[in-house]
């Protein structure tokens, strides 16, 4: 791999942390006690434990 694929790949990786952050922070600022993430996937608790 060449250094220009190399940043290229970083930049990709840096795009998807920053977008799993970004929805996080919304689940986070619009929690409802009966929202569909809380009911099933139980988000809460992990966001806590983390």
């Amino acid at each position: 791999m060449n250094p220009k694929e190399l940043i290229v790949k970083i930049k990709e990786y840096a795009d998807i942390a920053d977008a799993s952050y970004a929805l996080l922070h919304y689940i986070e600022e619009n929690d409802e006690p009966e929202s569909w993430f809380d009911e099933k996937l139980n988000l809460k608790n992990l966001l806590i434990k983390s």
